[in-house]
């Protein structure tokens, strides 16, 4: 982003010094749209002399490979190894097409970042099943627990598990 205001810079210097006005104003727009590109934001805001602000980005925004879309979408979830009817009520925060985020209603005791984990979600007459990796796991305070989940890249269409592996325990 930087590289792209520095060559854009230069360019709009060559044309003002050209006379061509037009084409700064092209440039200013090309400017929005990359910003709000990367950044997810509106148009950026203009100082007092009406040069561009840029938006601050943090970190996080950053890091992520793909856009994330906000849901509050309530559904159940249950880890991988334990009992076909310990399933909790959560609700999905986010999601996008490499993850999702989730979070649970009570902390959990339970060491999380490794397993594999399901969660369902209603979607009219069937449910919507999202697998994959626990990746990071937060309390927060002493009532709920914030899970992020990575798709695995190699599960099936089908939720089946493969022949011989059972997903739950006897229990």
């Amino acid at each position: 982003m930087m590289a792209y205001r520095a060559v854009a810079d230069t360019v709009r210097s060559t044309i003002l010094a050209e006379g061509g006005r037009e084409m700064v104003a092209q440039l200013r727009d090309l400017r929005d749209i990359v910003t709000q590109d990367v950044f997810g934001a509106g148009p950026a805001s203009t100082d007092a002399r009406g040069r561009q602000a840029v938006p601050v980005a943090t970190p996080a925004q950053f890091r992520r490979r793909v856009p994330r879309r906000a849901t509050d979408w309530q559904a159940t979830c249950c880890l991988e190894g334990e009992s076909a009817r310990a399933w909790w009520e959560c609700r999905v925060l986010d999601i996008s097409m490499r993850g999702v985020a989730i979070v649970f209603s009570a902390s959990s005791p339970l060491p999380l970042v490794g397993r594999h984990i399901l969660v369902d979600v209603p979607a009219g007459e069937a449910n919507v099943r999202l697998e994959g990796e626990i990746k990071n796991a937060t309390v927060s305070g002493t009532a709920s627990t914030r899970v992020g989940i990575a798709f695995d890249p190699d599960a099936a269409t089908e939720s089946e598990p493969a022949a011989g592996e059972p997903f739950f325990t006897d229990g």
